[in-house]
């Protein structure tokens, strides 16, 4: 009896011992992360519905708050065009969609906690000509024959006094009135008129055109604060663009495919901005100021 009562204590012990060094299972259910802070929910995605042509592809895009405060930028190698929603959700059931189209290859969705992103890959060297259309109930991106688009738009000195909206890429015509014969004086006789060399000046005074070679950009804003647009342009040129304290205000442009630098020439001259070059860093600065 004494050997079977020491047994039934050892037991007993070793039982205690194994519960001390096991914790609770009802308190490690009770443990919980703390929930990470997520950015106000703006809008969703809900559907996506593609139409295919052969010299076109229309992607549709269907949901709330798609069309508030978007951003679009272009990259290469391989040729995509990334459109950002900030605070969208989807609700969208998939993350990859296969086009395959010789325009479009395929669309990829990227949930991020203060975003939805989306990515169209093209297999083309450089992104097809697109345009993001916003129509009620959201937005529709039409990636092809949109070329001749361009060409029914109004002049661009008319386009430039319409509340700061360009489209480029268009060249400026050279400033001032180019010379004119009645310029020379009425005692010449056409003899001498002849050798004082006017198809000369004309060009002499032609202003060097500027060559642009920035990686291809497309903006899209409406009312947006302009430091915001210096700071999307500063990730695509992966240079560093810092804005006087002085330079404030929103800004409303569309710019498609165009080169950084060509847009950021664009936005100073309309805003009356100036920039200065120092190294890899740009500063921008209300004009007359240095």
């Amino acid at each position: 009896m004494k050997r079977i009562f020491l047994i039934s204590s050892l037991t007993i012990l070793m039982v205690l011992v194994l519960f001390s060094f096991f914790p609770n299972p009802e308190s490690l259910q009770g443990a919980k992360e703390p929930a990470a802070d997520s950015a106000p929910v703006s809008g969703f995605l809900r559907d996506v519905v593609i139409d295919s042509q052969p010299r076109e592809v229309r992607v549709k895009l269907t949901g709330d708050g798609l069309t508030a405060d978007y951003r679009s930028f272009t990259l290469s190698q391989p040729s995509r065009l990334v459109i950002d929603f900030p605070g969208v959700l989807t609700s969208f059931p998939k993350k990859f969609l296969d086009v395959g189209h010789p325009l479009l290859k395929d669309i990829r969705f990227g949930q991020y906690p203060d975003k939805l992103r989306l990515v169209l890959t093209s297999p083309a060297t450089e992104f097809p000509s697109r345009r993001i259309i916003r129509e009620a109930g959201g937005l529709t991106i039409l990636v092809g024959m949109i070329e001749k688009v361009p060409k029914e738009k109004k002049p661009a000195s008319e386009e430039k006094q319409e509340t700061g909206r360009i489209l480029l890429p268009r060249e400026k015509s050279a400033p001032g009135k180019p010379p004119s014969l009645t310029a020379v004086p009425p005692a010449k006789t056409p003899e001498e008129k002849k050798t004082i060399g006017v198809p000369e000046k004309p060009e002499a005074e032609k202003p060097s055109v500027k060559i642009y070679s920035g990686e291809k950009i497309t903006l899209d804003f409406v009312e947006a604060d302009i430091r915001r647009v210096f700071a999307h342009i500063s990730e695509v040129a992966q240079r560093q663009i810092v804005p006087s304290p002085q330079v404030q205000g929103t800004i409303t442009l569309r710019l498609i495919d165009v080169p950084w630098d060509q847009a950021l020439d664009a936005i100073l001259s309309i805003y009356n901005l100036k920039r200065v070059d120092d190294r890899n860093i740009i500063r921008i600065l209300p004009g007359g100021k240095s």
